[in-house]
């Protein structure tokens, strides 16, 4: 079990680095001359509605890659458990973690690009961990035992999401999107005392997104 999860562990960071890396690489593909065609080719964007999920609001960058396709990448650290929804193990204490969003993003040809409509992927790699004094399986079982758990938890999301960005004014953009993908996680709890593992293992399902974002547009 330890060898699973240490397996689980580092194909989410490897995951985490691939994507960053790659995100980043396709952000540095454009020349200077794409510079000149898009005027003000850059955006940095703040999510503030992702607290609902356990972060701080998200920081996006956002950059024309090729004509009226860009890529952009979001980051935060994760500080405590979701407002909305509930996790397997309910946290007492919250250890932190992080979240890596990717995107891709084709604006429509009528419109302009980062201004108007648009079709693309998102990504997203989230990884936490917390303590808890219970878990749902106790309470099920109308255990009266609260055992200390340490619990880890990495997600995988995929899909695809339509939106619109609108630049109001000069530099100040607002951005509107929702999307339908899929997730997969995992979620393993360890009992302190005995070492004993309690597994809560998710596999694909649905994961809807909606996301309202604010950006400086240069």
């Amino acid at each position: 079990m330890k060898s699973f999860l240490k397996k689980i562990t580092k194909k989410t960071l490897l995951i985490s680095i691939l994507t960053t890396l790659t995100s980043l690489q396709v952000m540095a593909y454009e020349t200077d001359s794409m510079s000149d065609r898009t005027p003000m080719p850059n955006i940095i964007k703040l999510s503030p509605f992702t607290f609902l999920k356990g972060q701080i609001p998200m920081i996006h960058y956002e950059r024309v890659i090729y004509k009226n396709l860009t890529a952009s990448l979001g980051v935060t650290p994760i500080l405590f458990g979701p407002l909305i929804g509930t996790l397997a193990f309910p946290p007492d204490k919250f250890k932190g973690g992080f979240a890596i969003d990717p995107e891709l993003r084709w604006y429509a040809q009528s419109d302009k690009v980062m201004d108007g409509f648009y079709f693309g992927f998102y990504n997203s790699i989230r990884s936490s961990k917390w303590e808890s004094l219970f878990s749902s399986k106790d309470v099920i079982k109308n255990k009266l035992s609260t055992p200390d758990l340490k619990v880890s938890s990495t997600k995988v999301i995929g899909g695809i999401h339509i939106g619109t960005q609108k630049l109001m004014g000069k530099h100040f953009t607002v951005d509107v999107n929702g999307g339908i993908g899929l997730s997969k996680s995992k979620t393993v709890a360890k009992k302190s005392a005995s070492n004993q593992f309690y597994d809560q293992a998710v596999g694909a399902s649905v994961n809807l997104k909606f996301d309202i974002a604010l950006g400086w547009r240069f």
